[in-house]
C-alpha cells in the first residue's frame, strides 16, 4: 500500500531562539515517520505501521560542528549527510547517546561524506553499541527496515574523556541511566541552557518499551520526572523521538500520566 505524504517528508529545522549571547547554535534533521512490517499479528492491513520520526541534531558555532546521533537506513542518513553538507560546516564529531542501531545505523553515510569526522561514545557505551551490529542483532533490525540498513554499520569509538567540544565551547556528557536501554546518555549545552537527552525523552510519540520490566520503567520514570522542571526554569529539552521539532512534551510511559508519577512515588514510600 502507498505511504502517506506525511510518513516520507524529513524536515531541518534551525532553531534561531536558541543562539542568544553565544556563537553556537542548534539545528535539527527530523526524519519523520518510516513505513515498516508490522510484527503485530492482528494489525489492520489498511493502516501503515510505522518507526517513530528520529533526529538528528546539530551543535555548531562559526565553522565546526558536532553531530547527536545518526539516524538507521540508508536513504534518511544519505538525506542527513546531504543536509549537513549544505549547513558548511566541519563536523568534527558525531556522538551516539545510547546503545539501539536507529540512532547510529546511519553513520556510513554521514562519515562517507565526512570522513574527518569521528563518531564517538562514552567507553562503556561502545561494546554495547558493537553488539547491536552482530548479525544475530542485525537480523532483527533488518527485520524492521528490509534491504535498507548498511550491512556492516559504522560503530562510534570511545571518547576520551565525558565531553565534546566546539570551537572553545565545552558540551558535557551525562551518563543518565535508564531509558529505553540500560545505560543512556544526554549531551548539555550549557551556552544555550539546553539538554538533548537522547530517548529518555519522547515528544509525543509512544515510548519503546520492549526491553524493559517494570522496575526498569520505573527508573525511567524517574529519570523523566527530572525534566518535568524544564519550562519552570526557560530552559529546553529536545526529545530523540518526535513529530515536530518546536513543541517539546514528556510521554509517560504506558500513557499513564500522572498516575505513573504516583506508582513511583508509591514505590519510594
Amino acid at each position: 500500500m502507498g505511504v502517506p505524504e506525511t510518513l516520507q517528508r524529513a524536515t531541518t529545522e534551525p532553531c534561531q531562539d536558541l543562539q542568544i549571547n553565544t556563537s553556537l547554535k542548534i539545528e535539527i534533521f527530523n526524519s519523520g515517520y518510516l513505513p515498516v512490517p508490522s510484527a503485530v499479528p492482528v494489525w489492520p492491513d489498511d493502516r501503515q505501521a510505522t518507526w517513530p520520526a528520529t533526529t538528528s541534531t546539530l551543535i555548531s558555532g562559526e565553522r565546526d560542528g558536532v553531530l547527536i546521533d545518526a539516524l538507521a537506513t540508508k536513504g534518511e542518513s544519505k538525506e542527513l549527510a546531504e543536509w549537513l553538507a549544505t549547513t558548511g560546516k566541519n563536523l568534527t564529531e558525531v556522538y551516539i547517546t545510547h546503545a539501539h542501531g536507529d540512532h547510529f545505523f546511519g553513520l556510513n553515510a554521514v562519515l562517507d561524506k565526512f570522513p574527518n569526522a569521528r563518531a564517538v561514545a562514552l567507553p562503556e557505551l561502545v561494546p554495547l553499541l558493537a553488539e547491536q551490529a552482530t548479525p544475530e542483532w542485525m537480523q532483527i533490525w533488518n527485520s524492521f527496515f528490509p534491504d535498507q540498513l548498511f550491512e556492516k554499520p559504522a560503530v562510534p569509538v570511545a571518547l576520551d574523556k565525558p565531553e565534546l567540544e566546539v570551537e572553545g565551547h565545552t558540551l558535557p556528557v551525562l551518563k543518565l541511566g535508564q531509558s529505553d536501554v540500560d545505560d543512556s546518555t544526554a549531551v548539555h549545552v550549557p551556552d544555550l541552557d539546553t539538554l538533548l537527552p537522547g530517548d529518555i525523552i519522547y515528544n509525543g510519540i509512544h515510548v519503546w518499551m520492549y526491553q524493559s520490566d517494570h522496575a526498569q520503567r520505573m527508573d525511567w520514570i524517574e529519570n523523566a520526572l527530572i525534566f518535568r522542571i524544564v519550562d519552570d526554569r526557560q530552559r529546553t529539552v529536545f526529545g530523540i523521538h518526535l513529530p515536530h521539532t518546536r513543541e517539546v512534551a514528556v510521554t509517560w510511559l504506558g500513557g499513564a500520566g500522572d498516575s505513573a508519577s504516583r506508582a513511583a512515588a508509591a514505590e519510594r514510600a
